[in-house]
């Protein structure tokens, strides 16, 4: 048992040793080292990339808090806000596939109203001025559909839109 305990301490102090070694030590009166290991360069991109991604979700959530509260303060129709909440979400293609599977069936601009309304119901429960706009902007949405007239203002006829299965339905 004490070989045991020995061996787990020299193990110990071998992986010290070896991590101090690809980190450069620093402190004490030793330099450091002149040149970083291939993993740290490695790493120190992986945190830059995941720091991007980070805030562009971060970005991409309060645009969207944006809008919906823009769209609860009449500030925009709902189509108005449905193209622009495309225009927020057209760079994540697995964002734009959870929406296409969410809402199968509809049409790019149905798809980002329903998308709106469902995120209006959810601050609906908290806050008062979202539950009276998400009458309002249902009534809205289903006049839209009577009248066939959901459509976005910039988008190319449905014959050029390709919307077959899981393809990125809104990318340029």
């Amino acid at each position: 048992m004490k070989a045991l305990g020995s061996a787990v301490i020299g193990i110990s102090a071998a992986g010290v040793l070896v991590a101090g070694a690809l980190l450069g030590h620093r402190g004490g009166s030793h330099a450091p080292r002149a040149t970083a290991s291939l993993e740290s360069i490695y790493e120190d991109d992986r945190a830059v990339e995941l720091e991007r991604q980070r805030l562009t979700v971060v970005n991409r959530v309060a645009a969207k808090e944006k809008l919906w509260r823009a769209l609860v303060r009449r500030e925009l129709s709902l189509l108005e806000a449905a193209r622009q909440m495309r225009d927020i979400v057209r760079a994540e293609p697995v964002g734009c596939a959870l929406l296409r599977d969410h809402f199968p069936g509809c049409s790019v601009e149905e798809v980002f109203c329903r998308h709106l309304l469902e995120l209006v119901e959810v601050h609906a429960l908290k806050q008062p001025a979202a539950a009276s706009a998400l009458i309002r902007l249902r009534a809205e949405f289903d006049e839209l559909r009577r009248c066939d007239a959901i459509h976005f203002p910039d988008a190319p006829p449905a014959s050029e839109l390709h919307l077959n299965g899981r393809e990125a339905i809104w990318m340029d």
